[in-house]
């Protein structure tokens, strides 16, 4: 499976893959002519990453040490465990029960866990994650878009520490245009506050401008000064901006809600015919 391009291809954008192995069944073997930065040995079985890795992954997935024997690298039963680092926040990673390889976990960000069907063959594992991650979060962010983001969210934030709304704006709106939309719910959520304080800001400056001084023609010209401060609209347009849309009549005002108990008409009704003698 993982020498299948299309799903490798796949997986590098949408999953996070990790290849857990005890020590004792294999060797690492010598890679001919290594590109610069590359180690020199590598796994037989997993080529591409080195025997340590996937040892590290399996204890640390098991709570087991690189092999069934939980010695440590030499070899030799270690006289104490080491003191896990003091961190309150920190969640104790899931422990996975392995009574055999192949043994296929799915890990949720948030650390549950299921043991995974269908893993091999591509078409199958990919069906099998792709209905995973609808489960937490209907619109998945790719690795290629996610790295596009996290280069805006850091713009986008030093833009709003320093209080610069209007470049703060316009990063904000070039993260929605990178997740088409449809930002994943954890990251609309971290957003929401920001976007509520700039559009309270939107607001107050409006609130200035109507009880401000100078005639309608004044005003008018105020509004599409700050309007062309905040060009452009998100896929949920700031409150404070569609207000000032109608204001300036670029948008109709939104249909008032109807009241309390109050419902929509429906068709005025048939009469009944009155019937002939």
């Amino acid at each position: 499976m993982f020498e299948h391009a299309e799903f490798v291809t796949w997986a590098n954008e949408h999953v996070v893959m990790l290849v857990g192995h005890p020590k004792g069944s294999h060797k690492s073997v010598d890679v001919v002519k290594p590109a610069k930065g590359e180690p020199n040995k590598t796994c037989s079985v997993y080529p591409g990453i080195a025997c340590e890795e996937h040892e590290r992954v399996f204890a640390d997935a098991t709570g087991k040490g690189g092999d069934s024997k939980d010695t440590d690298s030499k070899g030799d039963k270690p006289k104490t465990k080491p003191k896990p680092k003091k961190d309150d926040d920190a969640k104790p990673p899931p422990k996975l029960e392995v009574k055999g390889f192949p043994t296929t976990y799915i890990i949720n960000p948030d650390g549950a866990f299921e043991v995974m069907r269908g893993d091999r063959e591509p078409e199958s594992c990919r069906s099998v994650l792709e209905e995973a991650q609808k489960k937490v979060d209907e619109h998945p962010l790719t690795l290629t878009a996610w790295q596009d983001v996290r280069k805006l969210l850091v713009t986008a934030e030093k833009a709003f520490k320093a209080s610069t709304w209007k470049a703060a704006y316009a990063a904000y709106q070039k993260i929605d245009t990178a997740c088409a939309g449809t930002p994943p719910k954890s990251l609309a959520e971290s957003l929401k506050p920001r976007l509520d304080a700039i559009d309270a800001k939107i607001a107050a400056r409006m609130a200035d401008i109507d009880k401000g001084p100078g005639d309608d023609a004044v005003k008018t010209k105020l509004r599409k000064a700050l309007r062309a401060d905040y060009p452009g609209a998100m896929s949920t347009p700031l409150a404070a901006l569609v207000a000032l849309d109608v204001a300036l009549g670029e948008t109709p005002a939104p249909a008032a809600a109807p009241a309390a108990g109050d419902t929509e008409p429906g068709p005025a009704p048939t009469p009944t015919p009155t019937p002939t003698k």
